[in-house]
């Protein structure tokens, strides 16, 4: 990825990749929702991925998407494409520094992703799903 200054401080533009505890209750179940799979994702990217059976077949990303469903569904990514504006990093300001409303762990990196654009799909009720698109 891409390095950016952040504070002087370098900082490498990776992928942000965020499986929820649902998702890889194990690192087998994980390798298994995702062995296989075919993956593109570009280093500006965010993936979170929340729900415990979700599983991806091809996923080509450039920008964030969220995919989550709720216990009882069954959600399988067979061909997504997701190109957006994405999350952009973004210094604290001086001001959110030193505000007791910022957490600790942004203080302590000095930065934060703001959202510009992200694809959400979400399912709220139990059954088979199927992404192709």
């Amino acid at each position: 990825g891409a390095e950016r200054s952040v504070s002087g401080i370098p900082v490498m533009m990776e992928p942000q990749l965020v499986l929820s505890p649902a998702f890889r209750s194990t690192v087998s179940s994980a390798m298994h929702k995702l062995g296989g799979a075919q993956i593109k994702i570009t280093a500006r990217s965010s993936l979170v991925l929340d729900g415990e059976d979700i599983k991806v077949e091809q996923l080509d990303l450039d920008g964030a998407a969220r995919i989550s469903c709720v216990l009882g569904a069954s959600v399988t990514i067979r061909k997504l494409t997701v190109h957006n504006k994405g999350r952009v990093l973004r210094e604290l300001s001086q001001e959110e520094m030193a505000s007791p409303a910022t957490p600790e762990l942004l203080k302590l990196r000095g930065y934060t992703f703001d959202i510009v654009e992200e694809r959400r799909i979400q399912f709220d009720e139990p059954g088979v799903y199927v992404i192709e698109e």
